[in-house]
């Protein structure tokens, strides 16, 4: 049987090797230190890690009703949220955190999943999507299994992503999924200062702006599959 995909972040990093590895505390404070740092040393917005958590909660489906699922999957899949996943695992990989063959299932295994949520009407939240998806995404038997950090301490982002074309953050929501968010009071994302951040109590932001901040996605692989703390 194949891990859960979601687990406490005091599980984080079980089989990923860093030099600090005889320290686990050192080990995960490190890789906070290079892929989820307050602010990217070489750009304004925040990094691949940061803001994928800030969009995560942002698009959080305000219940399960189709309408609720169709507004989140707008949020979801018409920012930056998956290109900047796959920048956040990509600094993982740059900082030896994962190996390749690592990379290679965490893409396969987003890809499936995002493609059930952005192709035709999805029927549950991405994180459910993802956890089906992963029992059935075969576990690549190839590839580089070696970890190792490129360029230790450096936190630049330029390094391991470069931002893509269109809207990035959370995505528009339009028609008539726009009547399954909520506009009163402020999202607390325990990422950005308490008086900044989307309106939206449900979190499914009807916006693309994404905020800064801090926040922490740690992706590793255990026996091959996706783990994620958020």
């Amino acid at each position: 049987m194949k891990p859960q995909i979601l687990i406490p972040a005091t599980h984080f990093l079980l089989s990923a090797h860093h030099v600090l590895a005889d320290d686990p505390n050192a080990e995960t404070n490190y890789i906070a230190s290079v892929c989820t740092p307050p602010d990217a040393p070489d750009q304004s917005d925040p990094a691949p890690c940061v803001d994928v958590r800030y969009i995560r909660v942002a698009c959080e489906p305000n219940g399960t009703s189709p309408l609720a699922l169709d507004a989140h999957a707008q949020c979801m899949c018409h920012g930056s949220y998956f290109a900047e996943y796959m920048g956040c695992v990509s600094c993982l990989l740059f900082h030896g955190a994962i190996s390749q063959r690592n990379y290679t299932y965490t893409s396969q295994v987003l890809s499936s999943a995002s493609d059930m949520l952005c192709t035709g009407t999805p029927t549950a939240a991405f994180a459910t999507l993802l956890s089906e998806v992963q029992t059935g995404v075969p576990e690549p038997t190839t590839g580089d299994t070696v970890l190792s950090d490129r360029k230790s301490g450096d936190a630049a982002v330029s390094l391991y992503y470069t931002t893509t074309s269109g809207a990035q953050g959370p995505g528009v929501i339009t028609g008539s999924a726009t009547a399954a968010t909520a506009t009163s009071g402020t999202l607390d994302l325990g990422i950005l200062p308490p008086t900044a951040g989307p309106t939206s109590s449900n979190g499914a932001a009807p916006t693309g702006v994404a905020g800064g901040g801090r926040g922490a996605l740690f992706a590793a692989a255990v026996g091959g599959a996706l783990v994620a703390a958020i």
